[in-house]
């Protein structure tokens, strides 16, 4: 069984990535998903963001960033 991405990297291994790699999409997903979840939400979404200005098409990008504009019109979230 393969785990999520999200479970084998940790917020300074998605860093080292992105400043090794600036284009690795996996570590900026995670790191989204990290910021996310500490409630830093504005950094989450400029996270998901720069992966779709890499790639137009990453659909885990997208959906993640159109449940959080969901979660922020009902008004269940707040930007800091």
């Amino acid at each position: 069984m393969n785990q999520p991405c999200w479970l084998k990297l940790t917020p300074e291994e998605c860093r080292q990535r992105i400043l090794a790699d600036p284009k690795d999409l996996e570590a900026r997903l995670v790191m989204g998903m990290t910021y996310r979840l500490c409630g830093d939400h504005r950094a989450a979404i400029e996270m998901w963001m720069s992966i779709l200005e890499i790639n137009p098409s990453h659909d885990p990008a997208k959906q993640l960033l159109r449940s959080l504009e969901k979660e922020l019109d009902k008004g269940l979230i707040h930007l800091q």
